[in-house]
């Protein structure tokens, strides 16, 4: 009997980068469309599946070419996500000899071709990756959604690695520090409904569904955040230790991470999990709001 890969040992995590999947399908219906034309493509699409459920995580920007009367124009259409209203696009028109009346009668008809390419082609892709796969006995359900081979981690802290990084947010370090430990923030930045986190020295934290888990060992409000930290796939009672520092700089907060005792396999797994997963996530669900 097939089991259902979307929900099962209460795995509800993974990813997988569709960028090229989505620009070949856009630029084969906007091809269709007379006139119109994708020159040139940017940013990132990727296909999350986490709860049974598969939404899109979009940012890319694009150039258009179209066809008038005064020759080829390009369209500069920037910062598009899977959500963006037809009427919200960030559209400019590069050097022309356009009316005004031209542009906007344009402009008009790119909004339509755009939005109607875009919906198509996040339909199907979602379709694609959508379809029930059969899960192997040996396989766990991450394994069956990414097609990749998942081993536990078994390394002891003799074989670690450090991982320090410097990221800028656009926003008040009270706000960020906020992201960072109210919970039920964090169940809005990570669209986990069973985030846990207690910002207290000894309490606790869980993320993705109990995919990252821990403890903190050290906190100053709104300066530092210490704790120990692990991957679920990670063997029993293997941790590492997470520092993070917050410090107001030209109107920017940075946030500097050290992360030691990080198993020597899983440097870039971790790497990938703060950038994508903390930062990309925080800056995506608050900087416009903040």
């Amino acid at each position: 009997m097939a089991v259902d890969w979307r929900n099962v040992n209460n795995w509800h995590w993974a990813e997988k980068n569709a960028t090229d999947s989505f620009f070949g399908l856009l630029e084969e219906k906007i091809s269709a469309e007379s006139g119109v034309s994708l020159a040139k493509k940017e940013g990132d699409v990727t296909i999350t599946q986490r709860k049974g459920r598969l939404w899109v995580v979009m940012d890319v920007t694009l150039t258009l070419e179209c066809q008038t009367e005064a020759g080829t124009v390009a369209v500069c259409v920037k910062d598009l996500t899977a959500d963006t209203p037809r009427d919200e696009m960030e559209i400019s028109f590069e050097k022309n000899t356009l009316t005004q009346k031209e542009k906007l009668e344009k402009k008009k008809k790119i909004e339509e071709t755009l939005f109607n390419a875009v919906e198509g082609s996040l339909k199907e892709i979602k379709q694609k990756h959508g379809v029930e796969k059969t899960q192997k006995p040996s396989e766990t359900p991450r394994e069956a959604f990414t097609g990749k081979k998942e081993k536990v981690v078994e390394e002891n802290l003799a074989t670690t690695r450090t991982l320090q990084m410097t990221e800028c947010f656009s926003t008040s370090l009270e706000k960020l520090y906020d992201a960072l430990t109210n919970e039920q923030l964090i169940r809005y930045w990570t669209q986990d409904g069973t985030a846990r986190c207690t910002p207290t020295k000894n309490g606790t934290f869980s993320l993705f569904e109990g995919k990252i888990n821990g403890v903190f060992t050290e906190i100053l409000p709104k300066t530092k955040l210490a704790m120990s930290w692990r991957d679920s796939t990670w063997k029993q009672n293997c941790f590492s230790m997470a520092e993070l520092l917050l410090e107001t700089k030209d109107k920017e907060t940075h946030l500097r991470l050290t992360h030691k005792g990080i198993p020597s396999s899983e440097e870039k797994n971790v790497e990938t999990v703060w950038k994508e997963h903390y930062w990309r996530r925080i800056k995506n669900a608050f900087e416009s709001r903040f």
